[in-house]
C-alpha cells in the first residue's frame, strides 16, 4: 500500500510540474503580429488597423484567434479609453471564428495564403476622446483558446502591440472680443467727426 501511495504522489507531482510548465510558457509570444502604421487619428474619425503575420512558407495557416489584453498582464483587459472597437474584417480566404475577440478559420473553398506579411484581418475603431491608447492583443491555446494553427496540426501563440494617438486638429478661430469691437466702433466715429469738421 505504501508503494502505491508513492507512485500516486510521484504521478501528481509530475502532472503538476507539467501543468506549471505549460502555464508559464503560455504567455510567450511565438509569432509577433505586424500592424499597419498608425499615426495621429482625428477625434470622431473611424479607422482600421491591418494585422499581418509571418507564417512559415511550408505550412498553411488554418485558424487564428486573439483577444484584446492589457499590455502588461495578458490575462486581463481593462477596456479602451480613447477608442471604441467596432469589429473586424477578415482576409477573403478566412471565415469568422467567434471563440476570441478576433479570429478566423480557413474557408474550405478559398486558397489559403502563407509566407511573410500575410494579411489576416483589419481591426475597425472609432476615435472617441483625446489622448493615447495602447492596444495589445494575445492568443494562446492554453490561456484563452487562441493562437495560430497550421495544416500539420502544429500551433503557436501570437500577440502584438500598437499605439493610437487621438488628436483634435480643428483650428479654433477666436471671435473678436466685445471690447475690440467697441474700440473699432469708437475710432470709426471719431474719424467720421474729424472728416466732417474739416469740410
Amino acid at each position: 500500500m505504501q508503494i502505491f501511495h508513492k507512485y500516486i504522489s510521484s504521478f501528481v507531482l509530475g502532472a503538476s510540474l507539467i501543468v506549471t510548465s505549460v502555464a508559464t510558457q503560455a504567455n510567450i509570444i511565438e509569432y509577433e503580429l505586424g500592424f499597419s502604421d498608425i499615426t495621429d487619428v482625428q477625434i470622431g474619425d473611424s479607422f482600421s488597423v491591418d494585422v499581418f503575420i509571418d507564417s512559415p512558407t511550408d505550412l498553411t495557416l488554418t485558424t487564428f484567434g486573439f483577444d484584446f489584453v492589457d499590455s502588461i498582464d495578458t490575462t486581463s483587459f481593462a477596456g479602451f479609453n480613447n477608442v471604441s472597437f467596432d469589429g473586424f474584417t477578415l482576409a477573403s480566404w478566412l471565415n469568422s471564428d467567434l471563440l476570441n475577440d478576433v479570429g478566423g478559420l480557413t474557408d474550405l473553398f478559398a486558397t489559403p495564403v502563407a509566407g511573410d506579411d500575410t494579411f489576416i484581418a483589419s481591426l475597425n475603431f472609432t476615435a472617441t476622446s483625446l489622448g493615447s491608447q495602447t492596444v495589445a492583443v494575445f492568443g494562446d491555446l492554453f490561456s484563452n483558446g487562441g493562437g495560430v494553427f497550421f495544416d500539420d496540426f502544429s500551433f503557436a501563440s501570437i500577440g502584438g502591440i500598437f499605439d493610437i494617438n487621438v488628436i483634435d486638429e480643428t483650428v479654433q478661430v477666436s471671435a473678436p472680443s466685445t471690447f475690440s469691437i467697441f474700440l473699432m466702433s469708437l475710432f470709426s466715429l471719431i474719424a467720421l467727426r474729424v472728416v466732417k469738421k474739416s469740410h
